[in-house]
């Protein structure tokens, strides 16, 4: 099925009005992404966002100071360890406290475990990039 959308599809967006509109529509995604990597400071919010970011700025021009400034940012991503190639993701640690601490929260708890929420907070406040 997508193979025929695409066959049928795929052609017609390079006609008249199509092309325009797709022209339009590839220039505001590139525009948001560009916006997004200046506001992380070409780090973005994690590998995956990083390499398709990257992608994207490479295809609108190889050469270009935007593609070069990923490049320069992916050692703190990827780097090599003597046990092998290490590539840092999400980490899941944050993400567990977050919901962690947001459970005695909903539930009106904050009195019995003032210290447990200051201490998860530190820690979240700690892992932040």
């Amino acid at each position: 099925m997508w193979d025929s959308l695409y066959i049928c599809m795929e052609p017609l967006l390079f006609r008249w009005p199509f092309r325009k509109l797709r022209q339009n529509a590839l220039e505001v995604a590139m525009k948001h992404i560009h916006y997004e990597d200046e506001n992380s400071k070409y780090i973005t919010i994690g590998c995956v966002e990083k390499s398709l970011c990257m992608l994207a700025c490479w295809v609108e021009n190889p050469n270009g100071d935007y593609f070069k400034k990923h490049l320069a940012r992916i050692p703190d991503y990827i780097w090599i360890a003597e046990d092998g190639i290490k590539l840092k993701a999400f980490g899941s640690q944050e993400w567990d406290t977050s919901f962690a601490l947001q459970a005695p929260l909903a539930c009106d708890m904050t009195n019995d475990i003032g210290p447990i929420l200051k201490k998860g907070r530190e820690f979240v406040k700690e892992s932040q990039v």
